[in-house]
C-alpha cells in the first residue's frame, strides 16, 4: 500500500517494485502518449559533463573495446533546479480531481517519486552550460537516438539466473529501446501539455497504469528560468523483479557531486542495430570546452576515440596560441594529424584535397575520428 500524504489527500506515494514486463507496458504506454501529447522540439541531444565524468561514460568503448558506453541517470530531487519536481507535482496536485472523473480512476492519485533521469541540453556551445557542468574545461557529448524512431537501446539492470550461485551481470535481453523527450517550460504549457496526457490516454480506454503514466509526466515540468537550455530528457525507474527463470534488480549507487550525495544507477547505452554508415557507439559529435587545459583535453579524447592507435599531439601548443588569438577555422572543415590548415573569414580553402567554404559564423577546430566521431574544440574565449 502507498504512504499517504496527510497534507493533500489527493495523493499517495506508492513506488511499489516493477517488474520488468510491467515496466516495459508502462514505458511503451508512456513515450507513445507523451510524443502525441507534446512533440519534441529538440534536434540536438547533447550532455555537458566533466572530464572525470565523461572518462567514466567513455570506459566500455575507449578501454574495453565494446559497442557501448555508460550512462548516470540521477534521482530527479537531487538535480540543480531546486523546484524540480515540486513544479509537476503541484501542477498534478491542483489538477487531478477535475480530471479523475474522466479517467473513471481513483480520487486518490497514486504517485512514484522515484524516478531517476538523464539530461541533455539542445544547444551547443552555451556558455551556461559550461561555467556549470563542465568546468575546467569540460566535454559536450552530442548524442544521436534517432529522429522519428528509438535508434538505441537502453539496460540498466543487473540480472541473475533463479536457483544458481551465478554473479550479478548486464544481460542485453532485457534490454528497452529509448528516446528522450521534452522538458515544458512555463505554467500555460505545462497545463495544457498535462490535459492533452490525460486526452491521449482517456481515448486508448486499454491503458493500464494511469497514474504511473501521469506522474510520469512530473520530472518533464520545469521553471521557465532554465528554458534557454532546451532541455529533453530520458526517464527511468528502478525495476526489481524475481521472474520463474532469472531475477533483475537495478543497484542504485551513490556519487560525491561537489559535495552533494546524488542516488544514480548505471545504464548502458548502444545502438539497436550496428552498421558500416555510422559510429560504432551512438555519439556524433564530443566538443571541449573553453579552459586552459583545453589543447590537452582535446587531444585525449582523440587518443580515446582512437582507442590508443594514434599517440602523436593533433595541435602542439605554438598553433593552439595562433588560433585562439588570430585565426579561427571553419565549422566545416576538418584537421588530421599531418594536415592544419589556417583559414581566414570568406576565403575558400583546400583541405584533404577537397575544397570547402567558411559558411558559419562559429568557427570550430575540428577533428574527425577514424571511426567517424568528431571532435571540436569550443569557440568561446572563456578560461573557466
Amino acid at each position: 500500500m502507498g504512504k499517504q500524504n496527510k497534507s493533500n489527500e489527493v495523493i499517495s506515494i506508492d513506488n511499489q517494485s516493477l517488474d520488468y514486463n510491467t515496466y516495459l507496458e508502462i514505458l511503451e504506454c508512456f513515450m507513445k502518449i507523451n510524443r502525441e501529447a507534446y512533440p519534441s522540439v529538440s534536434k540536438q541531444y547533447i550532455h555537458y559533463t566533466s572530464t572525470q565524468s565523461f572518462q567514466a561514460m567513455l570506459k566500455p568503448f575507449a578501454e574495453e573495446q565494446q559497442n557501448y558506453i555508460n550512462l548516470f541517470a540521477s534521482k530527479v530531487q537531487f538535480l540543480n533546479d531546486s523546484s524540480e519536481f515540486k513544479t509537476g507535482f503541484d501542477l498534478v496536485k491542483d489538477n487531478y480531481q477535475s480530471f479523475a472523473e474522466k479517467l473513471k480512476t481513483n480520487a486518490t492519485l497514486s504517485l512514484r517519486d522515484d524516478a531517476f533521469t538523464v539530461s541533455f541540453c539542445g544547444e551547443e556551445d552555451l556558455l551556461s552550460q559550461w561555467k556549470y557542468y563542465g568546468k575546467e574545461s569540460g566535454i559536450a557529448i552530442e548524442f544521436d537516438f534517432g529522429i522519428n524512431k528509438p535508434e538505441c537501446k537502453f539496460l540498466w539492470t543487473e540480472s541473475k539466473q533463479v536457483g544458481e550461485s551465478e554473479e550479478w551481470n548486464y544481460n542485453w535481453a532485457f534490454d528497452f529501446n529509448l528516446m528522450p523527450s521534452s522538458i515544458i517550460y512555463g505554467q500555460a504549457r505545462q497545463k495544457k501539455a498535462l490535459e492533452n496526457i490525460v486526452s491521449k490516454i482517456k481515448k486508448n480506454e486499454r491503458t493500464m497504469y494511469k497514474d504511473v503514466i501521469i506522474t510520469s509526466f512530473i520530472p518533464f515540468c520545469k521553471n521557465i528560468s532554465f528554458i534557454e537550455e532546451k532541455e529533453s530528457r530520458l526517464l527511468f525507474y528502478p525495476i526489481s523483479d524475481k521472474g520463474s527463470q532469472a531475477e533483475i534488480i537495478t543497484p542504485i549507487k551513490y556519487w560525491n557531486k561537489n559535495g552533494k550525495i546524488i542516488p544514480q544507477f548505471e545504464c548502458r547505452l548502444a545502438y539497436c542495430k550496428t552498421t558500416n554508415k555510422r559510429p560504432p557507439i551512438p555519439i556524433k559529435n564530443i566538443m571541449v570546452g573553453p579552459g586552459y587545459n583545453q589543447t590537452e583535453i582535446f587531444n585525449g579524447v582523440i587518443s580515446m576515440l582512437e582507442q590508443g592507435k594514434n599517440t602523436l599531439d593533433y595541435i602542439d601548443d605554438k598553433k593552439i596560441k595562433d588560433i585562439t588569438t588570430r585565426v579561427k577555422y571553419s565549422k566545416m572543415q576538418t584537421i588530421n594529424s599531418n594536415d592544419l590548415c589556417i583559414v581566414e573569414k570568406s576565403i575558400k580553402t583546400k583541405l584533404s584535397g577537397e575544397e570547402k567554404s567558411i559558411i558559419d559564423n562559429l568557427e570550430y577546430v575540428t577533428y574527425k575520428t577514424s571511426n567517424g566521431i568528431t571532435v571540436q574544440m569550443s569557440a568561446i574565449p572563456f578560461r573557466s
